[in-house]
């Protein structure tokens, strides 16, 4: 991955030690309280086509905590995604080619728990437009947009929690070879 970046979200009364960042993700957590999650947001652009992206999470304690880790075993967790093959079904492709328009993200309702997927893309005249992510946080659908920016990549917006079933609206104008995303936003 190239264009690295990432955001820090916490919930049940833990801290965040650094809000966000670039590049490798490696922070101290000086403390968690019991129930507390903090959710990391990373973001990046894929260096050629693999047909694979592994993560893998680390967490250990300071070499000079006084607390010992009973299980060292379960500190690591890897998650691979396939490219382009992943919970996709091939209705999720939608092409810009009028001023505006919607698409219900039927998809984002049966996510897993805590995995973040892809539910939806756009393109449009320069290829793809934006991604629509989606998770289920604790019960909570959570979807948000990866937008191109303008060196072509895309950049992941801040997440936002649906009670009714997510839209995705957009904007467009007009080309001389077709239709350029303006924008576009959850509903």
């Amino acid at each position: 991955l190239s264009n690295i970046t990432w955001s820090c979200v916490a919930t049940g009364g833990a801290l965040c030690p650094t809000a966000s960042g670039s590049g490798s993700l490696d922070v101290l957590v000086p403390s968690l309280v019991n129930g507390g999650l903090l959710t990391y947001t990373y973001s990046g652009s894929v260096l050629g086509s693999p047909a694979s992206i592994t993560n893998t999470a680390v967490v250990e304690l300071p070499a000079d905590t006084t607390l010992e880790d009973s299980n060292p075993g379960n500190n690591s967790a890897s998650d691979t995604n396939l490219l382009d093959a992943l919970f996709r079904n091939g209705f999720e492709n939608a092409a810009v080619s009028a001023p505006a328009g919607s698409l219900y993200l039927l998809n984002a309702l049966s996510v897993p728990d805590k995995v973040a997927i892809v539910v939806a893309t756009l393109d449009d005249r320069n290829g793809e437009a934006l991604r629509v992510y989606a998770r289920k946080l604790d019960g909570d659908l959570q979807c948000a947009l990866a937008t191109r920016d303008s060196s072509g990549a895309l950049r992941l917006a801040a997440w936002q929690s649906h009670s009714s079933d997510p839209w995705l609206n957009w904007t467009a104008r007009p080309e001389a070879n077709g239709w350029s995303l303006v924008g576009a936003e959850l509903r």
